[in-house]
């Protein structure tokens, strides 16, 4: 071999060594940068100081590479980085798209190689610039290009090199002017800095001294103004006011939350054994005096219907006047009546009034008056024979579902049921009624119905029958006391009825036993909860209550007047009519007293009746009260060895949110809306991921839909537009969007909210803090990624939001890592992710703006109008060398 192909094969062999050392050096650097954030199931996983060194390695191979060497480093270095960090994707992909291992780490890699071309496309840039542009590559222009291509890159899951310095308080809190992008700038500057000492002190090459000077003048500008920024906000916290916080971290898996797989007993027993979790776990936390219980994302998943109102109307009287009244609860001011559509003068008063839901209300009264009320107008009820035969009067109404239902649903058809003057029984729909024999001609005052097709009507003389669509039948009461009022409990099947001489019967439809009172006046009206909790009111001012064994006690009202009817309300509020149409109202303070309401613009009512909650399919958007239960929550290990003792409850009780507590609680929940008017259609509804706020009586304060929706795990891109995608992946859920941030007004309290994976969009938060919220909370469900490094680094991410905006940062989260995070970003609180746990902490409620809320990511967006300048520059300069 003669001397000159000796050296032609060195050349080549020069080249190789060097490719093969680049590529050590960028996966050096690869290996560093992800292992300075959280990588494991561990919070000691991230080692925020690598950040300052990591890009030493990369800058040494660009420095002395082609642009389109330098980009095949850069994708070295970035893929590694994005692997390191990303994964747990594998995981989700196993085990959720039950995907292969092969395709799944495929799927995992290609994630990593196209989120590491940011890295080339920032190595490519360098080079580029100092290879054919002829630029001198200092501290401040390295830094600035990488802030650019990382500000302008896509990701699915963002992330940026400065969130990994949360661990290091003093630097983030330049976040507060520039946001990540400043960090980010922040560290990359420092990066050059250490570079450029090695090459001064290791290579002896003089470079850009003076650039790196400034750059570490930068960095210790950025730690003193960090220095003095946590002073400042520490005092501002001290002075600020507080919310006491509890959070439940219920550690329930993926798999158990949604018991995919499971036979229908055991799917029943999992879905309740996780509600009841969170109930317990609130129960502990709320004996500690917070203010607001926190739950994770969509942890609401009831098995089977949730009771709910759509109104805050809880109760409503007809009287003489042309008016209904409602009587309307809203939390944080007195319940005031409000008056429903005048009817013409002269209309005949109406006596009797009866609701299966606030839109289905039967009204009647003299000369054969009959309505409904829709919950939006009052209508007359067409009766299609024999009209006279009800002219002179209706006095007793009931409402009950159809087709065999034990109780009306929600926008379900309903029966109505009437009786009056002469034994006149009426059943129909609100858009006919027919009259049915009821077998006796003598005045039915009342009726009751146990469900769609039996019940009791009650009349003069002791009169009972048996009612059914078919007709009525003579019951034996052994009275001749005039019956004036009836009332069933359900779930029984038992009856009471009351009348003169304070007759009280009790009885089973078919059977009657006399109930012992202890006065003798004319009880008018009856009215209960359960056999339990039963009332009954009559003349001179009259009220029983009947105890649990049977007994019945005597109350008076200031006055003694004739006590006419009597409601309870949904939520406990006992009222009742006298015969000049006023109302009174019984409150329990140091004693009971009966007070008189007068509300201006009340009309005199006559009759009274409650608007129950009914049973509603999941958890419709509209909705504005949720069922509160006072059955006391089993522990879970009774509740798992007997099951059936808790399925025995109704069923509102055991899907009730609020039961063994009341607190305020803020909650993820799946809601819906229609669509389309076809109900049958399954595209008639909307889903959204939302988190709802309930005050301690069950009133839907304020609702948030998710707006950023998790692409292939809550929809699939252009799945709107192309349905048939939906066919090929069937497990994906199709959610809608909701349509803007938003905040959930509580009071004078502000709550701004990101669902899930909202808290790591920087852009996004910002919109919601243009609200001014006191505090943001984040509810998020991180179970899909087990227990691996993903809620470490999700919390992380998110924890940036904190120092921008100057806010309390709280994280509820299913399996972990939940987190309240202080405005000067300090993580004050944190779960594991192994165990159920719960938060009890003392939260700051700020105000005010921070520069970077309202300007957003100028910075980020500065750095890239630079970087097109350059490169536009640069192009010139080269064209003209």
């Amino acid at each position: 071999m003669t001397e000159e192909q000796t050296q032609e094969q060195g050349i080549r062999e020069i080249p190789f060594r060097e490719a093969v050392g680049d590529v050590w050096w960028c996966l050096l650097s690869g290996v560093a940068t992800f292992l300075a954030f959280p990588h494991r199931a561990a919070p000691d996983s991230g080692h925020w100081w690598l950040a300052w060194v990591c890009l030493v390695p990369l800058f040494w191979v660009v420095s002395r590479a082609a642009p389109r060497r330098a980009f095949w480093c850069g994708l070295i270095m970035g893929t590694v980085t994005n692997f390191g960090g990303f994964w747990w994707i594998h995981e989700v992909l196993r085990d959720f798209g039950h995907l292969p291992d092969p395709i799944a780490w495929l799927l995992t890699g290609l994630n990593a190689g196209y989120q590491g071309l940011q890295l080339a496309l920032f190595a490519y840039a360098m080079s580029w610039m100092r290879s054919y542009a002829g630029f001198q590559l200092g501290v401040w222009r390295i830094a600035a290009l990488y802030t650019a291509v990382e500000s302008l890159f896509p990701m699915l899951f963002p992330w940026y090199l400065g969130n990994c310095q949360i661990a290091f308080p003093e630097m983030v809190q330049i976040a507060d002017l520039g946001g990540a992008p400043l960090v980010t700038f922040t560290v990359v500057v420092g990066n050059g800095v250490v570079f450029a000492a090695i090459r001064h002190f290791a290579l002896r090459d003089r470079g850009p001294r003076k650039r790196a000077a400034a750059g570490l003048a930068w960095c210790l500008g950025a730690f003193l103004y960090g220095v003095t920024r946590i002073a400042i906000v520490d005092g501002q916290i001290a002075e600020a006011e507080t919310l006491r916080l509890g959070i439940v971290e219920a550690d329930i898996g993926i798999f158990e939350k949604e018991a995919r797989g499971l036979s229908s007993e055991e799917r029943a027993v999992t879905m309740q054994r996780n509600l009841l979790r969170h109930q317990r776990m609130s129960e502990t936390v709320a004996d500690q005096d917070v203010d607001l219980i926190v739950w994770p994302e969509s942890s609401y998943m009831p098995l089977g219907s949730v009771w709910g109102k759509r109104s805050d109307d809880f109760a409503i009287g007809v009287g003489s006047a042309p008016q209904l009244a409602l009587w309307r609860e809203i939390d944080g001011s007195a319940p005031v009546w409000t008056t429903g559509p005048a009817r013409k003068p002269g209309a005949p008063t109406l006596r009797a009034v009866a609701a299966a839901r606030e839109d289905a209300v039967l009204v009647g009264g003299d000369h054969g008056a009959l309505m409904f009320w829709d919950g939006k107008a009052l209508n007359p009820v067409p009766v299609g024979s024999g009209e006279d035969t009800v002219r002179p009067m209706v006095r007793g109404v009931a409402v009950t579902g159809r087709a065999g239902a034990a109780r009306p649903k929600d926008g379900a058809p309903v029966r109505l049921w009437m009786v009056g003057k002469n034994g006149a029984l009426l059943v129909g729909t609100p858009d006919r009624v027919d009259v049915v024999p009821s077998g006796t001609d003598r005045d039915l005052k009342a009726i009751a119905m146990r469900d769609s097709s039996h019940g009791v009507a009650v009349g003069d003389e002791g009169l009972a029958i048996y009612v059914s669509a078919g007709g009525g039948a003579r019951l034996s009461t052994k009275t001749r006391a005039d019956l004036l009022d009836v009332w069933v409990d359900p779930p029984s099947g038992r009856y009471w009825a009351v009348g003169a001489q304070g007759t009280i019967l009790r009885g089973d439809g078919s059977a009657w036993a006399v109930e012992e009172a202890p006065v003798r006046v004319v009880l008018r009206a009856v009215d209960g909860l359960s056999p339990d909790a039963l009332w009954a009111v009559g003349d001179a001012g009259t009220v029983l209550a009947r105890d649990r064994k049977g007994r019945w006690k005597a109350e008076s009202v200031d006055g003694r007047p004739d006590l006419v009817d009597l409601v309870i309300s949904p939520r406990g509020t006992m009222m009742a009519s006298d015969r000049s149409g006023g109302l009174w109202q019984r409150v329990v303070e140091e004693d009971t007293v009966w007070r008189r309401l007068d509300a201006p613009g009340m009309p005199p009512m006559l009759a009274l009746a409650s608007l129950p909650y009914v049973e509603m399919s999941s958890m419709p958007k509209d909705v504005r009260h949720l069922y509160t239960s006072d059955v006391p929550v089993p522990d879970e290990e009774d509740f798992l060895k007997n099951p059936s003792a808790e399925f025995k409850l109704p069923l509102r009780d055991r899907t009730a949110l609020l039961r063994g507590f009341r607190k305020p609680v803020l909650f993820g929940a799946l809601t819906w809306e229609k669509k389309v008017p076809d109900e049958s259609d399954p595209r008639s509804r909307r889903s959204y991921n939302t988190a709802v706020l309930l005050d301690e009586r069950g009133r839907v304060v304020g609702m948030n839909d998710k707006v950023f929706l998790l692409a292939f795990g809550e929809t699939i891109p252009f799945g709107d537009t192309f349905p048939v995608f939906y066919d090929w992946i069937p497990e994906a859920s199709r959610f809608a969007a909701g349509k803007e941030p938003s905040v959930i007004r509580w009071g004078e309290r502000s709550l701004g909210m990101l669902i899930c994976y909202e808290d790591i969009l920087p852009r996004f938060a910002g919109d919601v803090m243009a609200l001014e919220p006191d505090i943001l909370m984040n509810v998020t469900n991180d179970a899909w990624f087990g227990k691996t490094g993903e809620p470490y680094l999700h919390m992380i991410l998110a924890a940036m939001r904190s120092v921008e905006h100057r806010r309390t940062l709280i994280r509820s989260t299913n399996t972990g890592v939940s987190v309240v995070v202080d405005p000067v970003g300090r993580v004050v609180h944190q779960t594991s992710v192994d165990d159920a746990e719960v938060i009890v902490a003392d939260v700051p409620l700020m105000n005010g703006r921070t520069l970077y809320s309202r300007i957003g990511d100028v910075f980020g967006h500065g750095c890239v109008a630079w970087g097109f300048l350059v490169l536009l520059a640069a192009r010139v300069r080269r064209r003209r060398t």
